[in-house]
């Protein structure tokens, strides 16, 4: 059976993120980041397709998945600090074809891929939940003066 660990954090952002990601695992793969929260029209400049680009266009709604070496997240924290986040940090990297939702829930395909930790933010603000196969990390994190007082 597949387990976690779990701490919920109060009054939490992205940021916190810089005391909750183990820099020694080596991906992060945001999952289904929407770039703007707020449903309107944005200029944007779109990858349409393998080879072609649109530039000057209006977008909205627009989201996806990224994935990045866990030091270039942590290099890029601040971009993301707007807005909430749905985050996976995995021991390898994610192959083409592996898909999950956004949300709190962690499918259990996701284990047998190299799932090590979720963050999971629905708002800047609000409550997050960090939940982690490794439970020495969980301790570890819980004590931290940055983070402690608001685990709930």
């Amino acid at each position: 059976m597949n387990s976690t660990h779990l701490i919920t954090i109060a009054s939490s952002t992205v940021l916190d993120l810089k005391y909750l990601v183990n820099s020694n695992v080596p991906f992060v793969w945001v999952v289904s980041h929407m770039a703007m929260e707020i449903l309107a029209w944005h200029p944007s400049t779109v990858q349409i397709n393998a080879k072609d680009i649109l530039r000057n266009v209006e977008v909205r709604a627009n989201r996806f998945d990224l994935l990045l070496e866990t030091s270039k997240f942590l290099e890029s924290l601040e971009m993301f600090n707007e807005t909430g986040i749905t985050l996976l940090q995995m021991s390898r990297r994610v192959a083409d074809t592996l898909e999950t939702k956004d949300g709190p829930n962690i499918p259990n395909h996701l284990f047998a891929n190299g799932f090590y930790s979720q963050f999971y933010l629905p708002h800047k603000n609000e409550v997050s939940q960090l939940k982690c196969i490794d439970e020495q990390w969980i301790e570890m994190v819980s004590k931290n003066e940055k983070i402690k007082s608001r685990v709930l």
